[in-house]
């Protein structure tokens, strides 16, 4: 049941198939005995090439959409097309030039074109995807040939937050009426600095995501949710919403080798950056579907995997060489590695705390260890790679606190869940800096805080506006600056190299 439809990338075209044709409506529950299967991946975060991760005594070249077309091909020849349904959990944008790309006049929408190429049916709206603003997300949502799912996000005056999203799909896969629901992280507007809250009301997810199961009840045989919530809420909405077959989730970048159960449903998510994807199988028959087999598969080459297509390895390699034309170039290097384990202290925080107060001139410089989603490894670094780790597109602000306010943000730092690394004008970036317990003193090392004196503080504008939650007291006297933080980082790397001291 595809369709034929046509992508190009600015003067490149190229033809594919579309997604599976969505189901009519419900239909009575099949007696056919065969096995229903399901190819998974979420925080894709436009990763499109291979990779290596991890340390560089332990790196891997892994991930990529040329190793997942060939897993997606792999499974449609052992199990026929006609029983493979291939969903995302959303955050299809934002961690590499991909998601700035212009294709066929849409930032983004190349990884559309390869999501479409492998066979997606469906994926849900991530918080990532709507990183730059109604306009660009309605334009994403518009330029997508699958479903893209949210039952959660609406407009201020009621239907779709977006024009084209939808809150539900009933697809036929393996003799069955497969019900595709998607619901949004529920803390959107916390992690959203472009004022799309003017634009999208947000309603509470087991609320939205049970008025669709009582919806879709008796008219699908399988129910699955695609959300973008995270592993804890995802097990939270199956206690809530107890029909619910499968929960295909995303957000919290969990890595499941197996699927986790929570009463009668099923969760799993597969990591982040297309370093993975999960195969999940399900046996159906009169009695109905029955218990879920699946793994975590690392997209590497296999022998015993089919070629990706030839259409897709033109397309990934024109994707490539627009971004290394314009990314490739040495922008810097680094004296050692930066990665580290988990539990580590991480030197790329520190560096870019430091870049951040240097390139202001101010006092400290704070960042969020969210706004960094890679490390430098040890020699050469790429504007590539820099862009990797600072792929936000934030701009730099100032701002002032008293000594009393910046001792109590750092009060606010001990005690709270959203850490930052902070830099200091005589700290070198060593350790955390820390007050000292007295009522009357708090320091930073080598640099008594002066109660009545006024410090200037550098961060990235989400911090800045979401103070709340990073700093506790609010930030007076707040400049934006003309720079980002890839661009600070740019001219840190020209002037030095990148010490993870």
């Amino acid at each position: 049941m595809n369709r034929l439809c046509r992508y190009a990338l600015i003067l490149f075209s190229v033809s594919v198939g579309c997604s599976r044709q969505q189901s009519g409506g419900g239909a009575e529950p099949s007696s056919r005995t065969g096995e229903l299967v399901f190819l998974y991946t979420n925080d894709m975060h436009g990763h499109f090439l291979p990779d290596v991760w991890g340390r560089d005594s332990a790196a891997q070249a892994m991930g990529g959409f040329e190793n997942l077309d060939a897993l997606a091909r792999s499974l449609r020849r052992d199990h026929g097309d006609e029983n493979l349904l291939i969903l995302d959990g959303g955050d299809i944008m934002t961690g590499t030039p991909l998601s700035d790309m212009v294709y066929r006049g849409v930032p983004g929408a190349g990884i559309l074109a390869l999501m479409e190429m492998v066979g997606y049916d469906a994926w849900v709206l991530g918080n990532h995807d709507m990183d730059r603003g109604w306009d660009a997300t309605a334009a994403l949502v518009a330029a997508s040939p699958m479903p893209v799912l949210s039952c959660n996000l609406a407009g201020p005056e009621g239907g779709p937050a977006f024009p084209g999203q939808v809150d539900h799909v009933v697809l036929d896969a393996a003799g069955l009426q497969v019900g595709i629901v998607g619901v949004t992280t529920e803390d959107l507007f916390g992690l959203n600095v472009t004022g799309i809250d003017q634009h999208v009301v947000i309603y509470q997810a087991a609320e939205a995501v049970g008025r669709e199961a009582a919806e879709l009840d008796g008219q699908v045989d399988y129910l699955v949710l695609l959300s973008h919530l995270g592993l804890e809420a995802d097990k939270d909405l199956a206690a809530a919403v107890p029909r619910l077959d499968l929960i295909i989730g995303g957000h919290s970048h969990d890595r499941l080798e197996r699927p986790v159960r929570q009463g009668d449903t099923w969760i799993v998510q597969a990591g982040s950056y297309t370093r993975a994807a999960g195969v999940l199988r399900v046996e159906t028959g009169p009695d109905g579907p029955g218990v879920p087999t699946g793994e975590l598969t690392d997209l590497v080459p296999r022998k015993d995997w089919e070629e990706p297509s030839p259409e897709l390895r033109e397309l990934v390699s024109t994707l490539r060489d627009t971004i290394q034309l314009e990314y490739g170039a040495v922008a810097g290097r680094a004296t050692a590695s930066f990665h580290a384990r988990k539990g580590e202290p991480k030197p790329m925080g520190w560096w870019a705390a430091r870049v951040l107060k240097d390139i202001t001139g101010a006092d400290a410089g704070l960042i969020n260890s969210g706004g960094l989603r890679s490390a430098f490894s040890k020699g050469p670094i790429t504007k590539l790679q820099v862009y990797q780790v600072f792929p936000f597109g934030n701009q730099l602000v100032t701002f002032q606190l008293s000594g009393s306010e910046f001792s109590r943000m750092l009060d606010f730092q001990d005690t709270g869940k959203h850490r930052l690394f902070i830099v200091g004008p005589e700290t070198d970036g060593a350790g955390d800096i820390r007050q000292t317990s007295a009522a009357t003193s708090t320091k930073l090392p080598g640099l008594p805080l002066d109660a009545a004196r006024s410090y200037t503080l550098a961060t990235n504008i989400y911090v800045a506006k979401q103070w709340r939650r990073y700093l506790g007291v609010e930030p007076r006297q707040v400049e934006v600056l003309p720079i980002t933080m890839y661009e600070a980082a740019l001219k840190a790397l020209a002037n030095e190299p990148a010490s993870p001291r």
